[in-house]
C-alpha cells in the first residue's frame, strides 16, 4: 500500500508540477496522457478532497484542463480514503466512499461506485457501472462483469405503516478466481467459493460452493467445474 513516504517518492513537488513542461512521475495511476493533465492530477491528489473543488475550478480557468478531464478527476473523490498497491488503474467517474483497500494490478472501470469498508485483492478486474456496498471482500484474480450489484445491506421487515424496518449489514465474500457475469445481483450474507462462475443476470441469495457454475433467479447449481 502507498504510505506517505512512498507518495513523496513517486510525486514531485507542486512547484515542479505547475511548470507546463515538467515531467511528473505518477507511474501508471491515471493514464490521462498529456503532462499538463498529469500535473493536474498530482495537484488534485495532494490537495485532498477539501480543497480539490477549488483547485479544479482554478485549473479550468487557467486552461490547464478541460471540463471532461475535470470530471474524471472529480471521480477520484475521496481518494484519501483509498489505499492501493502499484499498478492500480481507474476509469472515469468511478467513486469511492469510506475506506477501500486495493491490491496490485487492479482495474476499476468507469462509473463504478464503491462504498467502504471494502477489500479488493490482487489482479482484480471490475467492469463498468458496478455497485459494491460496505463489508465486501473480493479475493485475488476475481473478474466482475458490467452492471453487477453487490448489496450487503438491507432492512428487516417492519410494521405495516413502514415495511422497510431496521437496517442491517451482512458481509459478502467472493473467493479467489471467481468470474461474475454481467448484471448479477449478490445479496448480503453470501459467500462465493473460489473458482466459481456466476451466470449473467443471476440473483445470488445463498452460498455458492467452490468450482461450481450457478445461474438463474434465484441462482441454482448448474454443474461442477
Amino acid at each position: 500500500m502507498y504510505s506517505e513516504a512512498n507518495r513523496r517518492q513517486h510525486f514531485r513537488p507542486l512547484s515542479q508540477a505547475r511548470q507546463p513542461n515538467a515531467t511528473v512521475r505518477i507511474g501508471k495511476l491515471s493514464g490521462l496522457g498529456p503532462t499538463s493533465k498529469r500535473a493536474a492530477l498530482v495537484m488534485y491528489v495532494v490537495h485532498g478532497p477539501r480543497r480539490s473543488p477549488q483547485v479544479m475550478d482554478r485549473l479550468i480557468r487557467m486552461g490547464v484542463l478541460t471540463e471532461k478531464i475535470a470530471g474524471r478527476l472529480r471521480g477520484l473523490v475521496p481518494r484519501t480514503n483509498v489505499q492501493h498497491a502499484p499498478r492500480f488503474r481507474l476509469g472515469p467517474n468511478a467513486t469511492f466512499e469510506g475506506p477501500v483497500s486495493i491490491g496490485r494490478d487492479v482495474f476499476v472501470s468507469r462509473n463504478a461506485d464503491i462504498l467502504g469498508p471494502v477489500t479488493i485483492g490482487n489482479n482484480v478486474f471490475i467492469s463498468r457501472d458496478c455497485y459494491i456496498r460496505k463489508e465486501t471482500t473480493i479475493a485475488d484474480k476475481v473478474s466482475i462483469g458490467p452492471f453487477v450489484r453487490i448489496i450487503t445491506d438491507g432492512h428487516e421487515i417492519g410494521f405495516p405503516e413502514q415495511r422497510a424496518g431496521d437496517s442491517r449489514v451482512e458481509p459478502i465474500s467472493i473467493g479467489e478466481g471467481t468470474w461474475i457475469g454481467a448484471s448479477v445481483t449478490i445479496l448480503g450474507g453470501v459467500t462465493i467459493g473460489a473458482g466459481s462462475v456466476i451466470a449473467a443476470g443471476s440473483l445470488v441469495r445463498s452460498n455458492v460452493a467452490p468450482n461450481t457454475l450457478v445461474g438463474g433467479v434465484p441462482a441454482r447449481f448448474i454443474r461442477s467445474l
